[in-house]
């Protein structure tokens, strides 16, 4: 991941997000995901290692953690990503968990490209919406060198005839019609001069009654009806009490753009598919074997993705 792209996915995991979808999947992946990964983890030994990519909070490797426990398999269990993960962070966030996240060794502000953990260490490599994101071939070839001979690398990755693919250029036209509509205010103005406060109320009525404006039009968007809503209670606590208003639209402005790099990032990945007849052929290049391919498939029986193994010969 390039160091902009960390910005945002660090803000975005630092909100204690476990999933990259937390509109749908709030606690952790669960049906024909957690179906997926159990299959994986039963495969393995008593202290097999497994090392999460592009891991964000650690979902794949809680997972894995839970079934050692349940298992008494004691495995090994590691996370790593681009973002400044923070085990710490999520434990405020989700101290029920604490124990559970306490299993695992947590890598954070380390690219792929760069790891640089033993070669032939690891049994089980993982990644959940994340090993697309980063330089196919340059990690296909890291992937190779740390996990040892008959062990496996396993990912749930996007697809672009997934549900999600088919409306992320929506979603981020959108946000970036958002993102546009409150790219205003001078705080420092804002904290001395009544003209300007009352210049920000103007253009906040305005953001809000063009966003409004706009889901009239497409009533199907959560994305502009949760914007429209949001804003609008802004705007009225301004009136009531400015400096708590203004905070919040600060704060809402933030998550905007996080969003819209967040959504930015999987276009591009979307894009990048497009563009390869076989997207995955780096890691079948760099020694891998493609042992299995499905599909995965959540709310309403909608495509989600794609589940990969590949095998690295014995």
């Amino acid at each position: 991941m390039k160091e902009s792209r960390n910005n945002h996915w660090s803000q975005f995991w630092a909100h204690g997000h476990m999933t990259s979808l937390p509109r749908s999947l709030e606690n952790n992946y669960e049906g024909e995901f957690a179906q997926f990964w159990a299959q994986q983890f039963s495969a393995l030994g008593e202290g097999s290692a497994i090392l999460d990519v592009c891991s964000g909070n650690g979902a794949i490797a809680l997972l894995a953690a839970r079934h050692s426990r349940s298992r008494s398999k004691k495995l090994q269990i590691m996370a790593t990503d681009a973002a400044d993960i923070s085990p710490e962070a999520l434990k405020a966030h989700r101290p029920e968990w604490a124990a559970t996240l306490d299993l695992i060794r947590f890598i954070p502000n380390t690219r792929l490209e760069t790891l640089t953990l033993l070669e032939d260490s690891v049994d089980l490599c993982v990644s959940q919406f994340g090993f697309e994101y980063s330089d196919w071939s340059k990690t296909s070839d890291v992937l190779y060198r740390l996990v040892r001979s008959g062990g496996c690398f396993a990912m749930i990755c996007h697809a672009q005839d997934s549900s999600l693919a088919r409306t992320v250029e929506k979603n981020l036209s959108e946000l970036d019609t958002v993102c546009q509509l409150v790219a205003f205010a001078d705080q420092d103005k804002l904290a001395t001069d009544p003209q300007a406060r009352r210049n920000f109320l103007f253009h906040l009525k305005d953001a809000v009654d063009e966003i409004n404006r706009l889901f009239l039009i497409d009533r199907q968007s959560s994305l502009l009806a949760d914007s429209g809503m949001l804003l609008e209670k802004i705007l009225k606590r301004c009136v009531i009490d400015f400096s708590t208003g203004m905070q919040q639209f600060v704060q809402f402005r933030s998550d905007s753009e996080m969003s819209r790099g967040t959504v930015a990032d999987l276009a591009s990945v979307i894009d990048r598919f497009r563009a390869q007849d076989c997207w995955y052929q780096p890691l079948i290049d760099s020694g891998f074997e493609l042992t299995f391919k499905g599909e995965i498939c959540f709310l309403e029986n909608e495509k989600a993705g794609d589940a990969l193994v590949f095998s690295k010969p014995k």
